[in-house]
């Protein structure tokens, strides 16, 4: 009897799961696919990080990491990027970090797809 009950306990467990991974997987493929849509209508905070492991003719390294923030006025997006670099100042001395220039781009959406009044 025990063991019924823990088989009956584990099947409606992976039932349940099974159902609301199901059902979460719609809203996540539209999450990813608003995530990686330059244009979505969504406020975005990223952080991007680029190491170069090997420079060409030296044995150095480099990092840039970029902080982008992301948020819609209206029809008007707002991107801002911020990158914070590591680069080797010369063959045998250290890196040097600072801080990159600050980019602020805007762009005026002429037409809006919504994917909810696609379907």
């Amino acid at each position: 009897m025990f063991r019924l009950l823990r088989f009956v306990t584990l099947f409606v467990a992976i039932l349940s799961a099974v159902s609301a991974t199901a059902q979460d997987s719609d809203a996540e493929a539209e999450a990813l696919a608003n995530a990686n849509n330059p244009l979505a209508d969504m406020v975005a905070f990223n952080i991007q990080n680029y190491y170069y492991s090997a420079l060409y003719g030296t044995d150095e390294t480099a990092n840039t990491a970029w902080l982008r923030y992301v948020q819609p006025f209206g029809k008007w997006l707002m991107r801002a990027s911020l990158p914070i670099k590591t680069v080797p100042v010369g063959a045998g001395q250290d890196s040097v970090s600072g801080i990159g220039d600050f980019n602020v781009f805007l762009a005026y959406l002429l037409h809006r797809n919504n994917s909810a009044s696609a379907r």
